[in-house]
C-alpha cells in the first residue's frame, strides 16, 4: 500500500490503525498477516525497556496475550511516550521503504479506538 501510494504521487500518507497490526512495521514486517511473522510483544517490551519500565513488568508484557493487554500493563507508566516512540519508528521505516517519496505519519489506536501513540507531526490530523 505504501509503495503504491508513493508511486501514484501521494505526498502525505497517514497510517492509522490498531497498534497490534501497525507495530510490526516498526521492525520491517510489511505483510502483517500472522503467518508472516510476529514480534509485537517483543517490540513493545524493547521500547518499554528503553523507557525505564521495571524488569517485572517487562516480563509481564512479553508474556501478555495481546497488545492491548500489554498496553494495560503500561498504563501506569507513560504509555503515550512509549507508543509515540514506536509510531516514530514506523514512520522512519515506512519513509525508508518508499525512499522518501512521501511524508508518512502514524497514529496507533487500541481496540476501543483510543489513540495510544502518534508520530511527531500526526497531531495535524486530529481535530
Amino acid at each position: 500500500m505504501l509503495k503504491a501510494a508513493a508511486k501514484r504521487g501521494f505526498r502525505e500518507i497517514l497510517l492509522y490503525g490498531h497498534m497490534g497490526k501497525l507495530i510490526k512495521s516498526a521492525i520491517g514486517i510489511w505483510n502483517t498477516h500472522y503467518k508472516y511473522g510476529d514480534g509485537r510483544l517483543e517490540i513493545i517490551t524493547a521500547y518499554a525497556a528503553k523507557h525505564g519500565v521495571s524488569h517485572e513488568d517487562l516480563k509481564r508484557i512479553l508474556n501478555a496475550k495481546t497488545t492491548d493487554d500489554a498496553l494495560n500493563i503500561l498504563r501506569h507508566y507513560k504509555a503515550d511516550v512509549i507508543f509515540n516512540d514506536i509510531a516514530n519508528r514506523i514512520v522512519e521505516n515506512s519513509t525508508n521503504l518508499i525512499e522518501g517519496k512521501a511524508k508518512v505519519h502514524c497514529i496507533l489506536v487500541d481496540m476501543e479506538g483510543e489513540i495510544v501513540g502518534k508520530s511527531e507531526e500526526a497531531f495535524k490530523f486530529l481535530a
